[in-house]
């Protein structure tokens, strides 16, 4: 096929995909309410299969250790540090991130405790489970104002970046906050280059287990998870490549 007929193919493609109605990925249909908005990108890639590829969850091991908490994303440390007094993080550069931002009057939950940073790479499996057994209880979502979303992976080829702060300001992102027996966690969904969209599987108020599914990203993205002031430790340092299902915190 020529040149111009590839291009002829890719704009019908782009055309079809802006006029159809395409849920995010065979399998993980779900309305507006938990996903930010379906942009043209979005859609194309659906209709092309690629994000069904990256959707495409597969057996993970899952430590079921009630005593650690476990990744719930295929990433790499990228940072982590306390959260101050009102729910504020510092990003690896000193800026301060309101986790207000994001969360709402959740932030507050989390004052004193601390956080980490967990980078996908657009290798990496983009969806995620429960880190640990509870419910759902909230979920913010934030549709992003960037035309063209922060990629975030900059950082990691250009080690004095700090585009994190920006991230979390002008992309998408979906919180959410599970609430364990003893104690809550925030999970922080911010996407990044492509087509920086967020869906979420859970649903708010049922029980879940460790492992369980709860969302997938589209290509490219972030999940920061937050701890309150509990006692709970990190068990990777920054830089660590972690599986699904890996224990990433302990507790005390």
């Amino acid at each position: 096929m020529n040149v111009r007929g590839v291009l002829g193919n890719l704009l019908g493609a782009m055309q079809a995909a802006r006029a159809a109605a395409i849920t995010p990925s065979a399998g993980f249909g779900r309305g507006p309410a938990n996903s930010t908005p379906s942009g043209p990108l979005e859609r194309l890639c659906n209709l092309s299969g690629v994000n069904r590829r990256f959707h495409m969850a597969r057996y993970d091991r899952i430590d079921k250790d009630p005593s650690v908490v476990a990744s719930p994303v295929e990433a790499s440390l990228v940072a982590r540090g306390p959260v101050g007094d009102g729910g504020y993080i510092l990003s690896k550069r000193g800026r301060r991130i309101a986790l207000s931002d994001v969360m709402g009057e959740d932030a507050g939950r989390f004052s004193r405790g601390w956080y980490m940073n967990l980078y996908l790479s657009p290798a990496d499996r983009h969806y995620w489970r429960s880190p640990y057994g509870g419910r759902f209880v909230s979920t913010h979502v934030n549709p992003g104002d960037a035309a063209l979303p922060v990629f975030i992976g900059l950082e990691s080829l250009f080690r004095k970046a700090d585009l994190f702060p920006m991230a979390v300001r002008a992309n998408a992102s979906i919180a959410s906050v599970l609430e364990t027996q003893d104690f809550p966690i925030g999970m922080i969904a911010v996407g990044s280059l492509c087509v920086n969209a967020i869906h979420v599987l859970y649903e708010e108020g049922v029980e879940y287990e460790k492992g369980d599914l709860a969302g997938f990203f589209n290509i490219g993205s972030s999940m920061l998870l937050v701890f309150p002031d509990i006692g709970a430790y990190p068990l990777i340092e920054e830089d660590d490549k972690v599986s699904i299902g890996q224990a990433v915190a302990g507790l005390e």
